[in-house]
């Protein structure tokens, strides 16, 4: 069976998933060690998307302060 393809392009849409991982891990009988492993990946992919959005704002706000003519 393959896996469902998720999509995670937002810090929202990872933590919908960590939440269903915990879910999962509590309810489900997901064995907590391969629960960990997901949850860091998680984590990885979340400060990611982070810094990709931090840069993107950072490259916004100098391109404007360029434009304005500031230093």
């Amino acid at each position: 069976r393959r896996a469902k393809r998720l999509r995670l392009t937002t810090a929202r849409d990872v933590r919908r998933e960590l939440v269903a991982l915990y879910t999962e891990c509590r309810f489900g009988g997901l064995d907590s060690r391969h629960g960990t492993r997901c949850a860091y990946l998680l984590d990885l992919v979340r400060r990611t998307i982070e810094t990709c959005d931090l840069e993107d704002r950072l490259a916004t706000i100098e391109r404007r302060l360029n434009a304005s003519g500031n230093p």
